[in-house]
């Protein structure tokens, strides 16, 4: 559900139902007590006078009828229709039917997993972060104590110990300033030191997790696991205090390290990559490497096409080589809101291709692809069948093999680390032994995002930023049929807003005499 911004808002209109049920399940609770207040009124007067005289009470017959009455025939009503009988049944039943899709725990995680990568990828700080959400963002809500600890402990269970660091350390921060009283507060500070003094000696900050162990010792002297806990870091500090670094009995370095130091992991060969460095820069808006040939760069009306000839296409190309192009103000608002409607009922998890060695080379989803994608024939509207007759008119290529519009709606932090469009598998599958490999790639933004959602280059430091209607266009092949490198490129995570887009892909078959080989194989 995290993975689509287009799902949330359901939870959003589930939420307003089940407030109003709530109210009005208090009503009908409210009206029931108010009877059975009464009733319990009653009932106290009644025995109060009569027991101001019990005798001469009941020894009038006709109240002893009436009191024999009111405890058997009239109490058996009370007691089925006011007292046992609620409106709580007719409530949850409703309330199960309306909450069966609410988010699960899965959700939660990937929510949480979404706001540590929006901190990453855009160097934010912890403390603006829980205190004022993300800058022009309306309405954003503050992290609480709680929910600053919770994101620390989600760390802690995947050992990413850096995220522990920064996440409990706000939450000693926000618990210092809560309303919390003791012992309830200690208890907190306590059970924080604790996650923090183990996570800075994970990460080779010996001195700091020895600090914090003393502040844990101040409050709770008598812990046998925190007093074994300081002798080992101690020795371990005293054992390397001369070196630089070494090796911890975790496998991470040890050093001699002052105040915070808190290294971000780079724990795979991914996210050591200079590709990977590159494209957190590029999200960031920083220019990482000078546009080569940027004085050939043109901008120019397009209507080459008959399909352009009534309404020419607004094209930028941004980079020379490979060729990389942007058209502006492409597709109306009709178009894209048929697409969109079209879209939403068919939005799936987006997954990607594992390679041939990994646990199983199938499409399966990925933390690094978050996002929904669904997928339209262009035979189910004109809308749709237009967009796809002006993309093949734009990037000149047939839609004889070309595959149907995809559309992505991205969820919170929703992102697509750097990939390729064409497949590189050197056994091609079926699909593509019959329409070849993507070719081309027509992409088209169909919601203005406030922060974040670029699409960027790390190779050659190219970033399109989306804009409703505007599309994007670059060949993934080269002209030999091999898959250009430079093609590489990620969609940075969506900061502030929520991203539509759409895709279509072209294939090598069908475009033998439009884009012919050469004689380099490297054209």
């Amino acid at each position: 559900m995290y993975a689509a911004i287009s799902e949330m808002e359901k939870i959003l209109k589930v939420e307003n139902e089940v407030a109003r049920d709530l109210r009005e399940y208090v009503q009908n609770e409210e009206g029931r007590l108010e009877l059975l207040k009464g009733l319990a009124d009653e009932f106290e007067e009644h025995s109060r006078k009569a027991l101001a005289n019990p005798e001469g009470h009941l020894s009038n017959p006709l109240n002893a009828y009436l009191l024999i009455k009111r405890f058997t025939s009239e109490w058996q009503y009370v007691l089925e229709e006011k007292i046992k009988k609620s409106f709580a049944d007719d409530f949850l039943r409703r309330l199960d039917e309306k909450t069966a899709n609410f988010p699960t725990s899965e959700d939660l995680h990937g929510a949480i997993n979404a706001l540590m990568r929006l901190q990453d990828v855009y160097d934010l700080s912890t403390s603006e972060l829980a205190d004022n959400g993300i800058d022009g963002t309306p309405g954003a809500s503050k992290l609480s104590f709680e929910d600053c600890k919770l994101l620390g402990l989600s760390a802690y269970e995947k050992k990413d110990f850096y995220h522990t660091i920064l996440w409990m350390t706000e939450a000693m921060r926000q618990l210092i300033k809560s309303p919390l009283e003791e012992p309830k507060f200690q208890i907190q500070r306590i059970d924080i030191l604790d996650y923090l003094a183990f996570s800075y000696y994970q990460q080779g900050n010996i001195k700091k997790a020895i600090n914090l162990t003393l502040d844990y010792l101040q409050l709770d002297p008598s812990n046998t696991r925190i007093q074994s806990n300081l002798r080992h870091y101690q020795q371990l500090l005293e054992q390397h205090r001369d070196l630089l670094s070494s090796s911890s009995s975790s496998g991470g370095p040890v050093a001699d390290y002052d105040d915070d130091y808190n290294p971000r992991p780079h724990t795979d060969n991914r996210i050591r990559s200079d590709e990977f460095y590159n494209y957190e820069r590029l999200c960031r808006g920083e220019k990482i490497m000078p546009i080569e040939n940027e004085h050939l760069l043109t901008c120019q009306l397009k209507s080459h096409h008959p399909a352009l000839y009534l309404r020419p296409a607004k094209e930028e190309q941004v980079n020379y080589d490979p060729p990389m192009f942007m058209y502006h103000d492409l597709l109306v608002d009709d178009q894209m809101e048929t697409i969109k409607r079209l879209g939403r009922p068919r939005l799936y998890r987006s997954v990607v291709f594992q390679k041939e060695g990994m646990e199983s080379p199938d499409f399966t989803a990925q933390d690094y692809r978050i996002s929904k994608t669904g997928w339209i024939s262009d035979k189910e509207h004109p809308h749709v069948l237009g967009f796809s007759t002006i993309a093949s008119a734009i990037a000149n290529l047939t839609l004889d093999y070309a595959e149907e519009l995809q559309v992505l709606n991205y969820g919170i932090g929703g992102h697509y680390e750097p990939h390729f469009d064409y497949s590189s598998n050197p056994e091609p599958s079926e699909f593509e032994k019959v329409r070849g490999n993507r070719i081309a790639t027509f992409l088209c933004y169909m919601s203005d995002i406030k922060i974040g959602g670029s699409t960027v280059f790390p190779q050659v430091g190219v970033k399109f930023t989306p804009k409703k209607g505007s599309c994007a266009l670059w060949y993934n092949l080269h002209k030999s049929g091999v898959g250009d490198r430079l093609t590489s490129h990620a969609a940075c995570p969506v900061l502030s807003g929520i991203k539509w887009a759409t895709n279509k892909w072209f294939r090598e078959r069908g475009q033998e005499f439009i884009r012919p080989c050469t004689l380099s194989p490297m054209d």
